[in-house]
């Protein structure tokens, strides 16, 4: 099996780069369109942390085999949540979110020192 690139949406070998025609794109109102991260592929990766959170559910570590049988409906209903949130309001809000998302895994901007890549998140508005 072949391992995996570091980074499966940043680079010029990457899936996404690739492969840009099947992700989704969203006009900003100033005209800027942005790519977004699959619904699908947001939810596959909640569903895996999911998954290693579980295994830890007891205070010890348990394995748990992360497969379909195991987990689709924990998968479906993160893409019911992602769906409900993409319907609230106007759906914009929802949309910019996925295209922050695929710019932040892509590391366009990422660097090896940790204050600055801290400095890329808004940690003042988040709650305590």
């Amino acid at each position: 099996m072949d391992t995996p690139p570091a980074n499966p949406v940043g680079g010029s070998n990457a899936f996404a780069t690739r492969h840009l025609s099947r992700f989704a794109r969203f006009e900003e109102y100033d005209g800027r369109v942005r790519i977004e991260v699959p619904t699908a592929m947001v939810a596959l990766v909640s569903t895996a942390f999911y998954a290693a959170l579980s295994e830890w559910r007891s205070g010890k570590s348990k394995h748990i085999d992360f497969s379909a049988n195991t987990y689709h409906e924990v998968y479906i209903n993160h893409l019911g949540t992602m769906a409900s949130i993409a319907n609230a309001r106007n759906g914009r809000s929802f949309h910019a979110m996925m295209a922050d998302i695929y710019e932040r895994a892509s590391c366009s901007e990422m660097t090896s020192e940790p204050a600055v890549n801290i400095a890329m998140i808004n940690i003042e508005e988040m709650e305590d």
